[in-house]
């Protein structure tokens, strides 16, 4: 596996209905095609996300609010929840840019 960088803070609302804290998560890149997620609630699980390729690779990402916003190299932006159920979906991929982009 390629080495990790770009490590991002979140927190994130709570998936149990009783709590009002937040969760806090530790995100990262590996590679240029795959993002890892940790939540400190449970770190010996973390989630690996990869794409389609036809997005391209990976050239950054960061959090807004409790979402995750992800720009990749062919010009998509892709929005993803936090929340670990929804996370393998998409809430939003769209082509902002025609020829590249290079950072959100």
């Amino acid at each position: 596996k390629a080495e990790p960088y770009n490590l991002l803070f979140a927190m994130i609302r709570n998936e149990t209905p009783n709590e009002s804290q937040r969760d806090k998560v530790v995100s990262l890149m590996v590679g240029e095609s795959s993002l890892l997620l940790c939540n400190l609630r449970d770190p010996h699980k973390p989630t690996e996300l990869t794409f389609q390729p036809k997005y391209g690779t990976i050239k950054s990402y960061c959090w807004h609010e409790e979402h995750l916003v992800i720009g990749f190299s062919l010009g998509y932006v892709v929005v993803l929840s936090a929340h670990r159920r929804e996370m393998q979906e998409e809430l939003a991929s769209v082509k902002y840019h025609t020829n590249y982009l290079e950072k959100i």
